[in-house]
């Protein structure tokens, strides 16, 4: 069965052509700034002493965001233009 699942993907690969993607922009996703909003406001800096309390800070963080600060958070210039 292995070898079924190569060839094909061979075979696939024939069929497709290389594209060149732009570097990674963490600063155009918006989850990614709001998640660098979350660990410099609430959870940097910090010691935790296990999985449990790791996951209570997040939980902690995550309820103290309002829509207010989402929007300002992800909030970006150039979404303002598909307006």
């Amino acid at each position: 069965m292995r070898g079924g699942s190569e060839a094909s993907i061979r075979i696939a690969s024939r069929h497709q052509r290389q594209v060149q993607t732009p570097a990674p922009r963490p600063e155009l996703n918006a989850i990614e700034r709001l998640w660098a909003y979350l660990k410099s406001h609430y959870l940097s800096n910090r010691v935790y002493a296990d999985e449990a309390e790791i996951d209570a800070a997040l939980r902690k963080a995550w309820n103290a965001l309002t829509v207010e600060r989402i929007m300002s958070v992800t909030k970006t210039g150039w979404g303002q233009l598909l307006d």
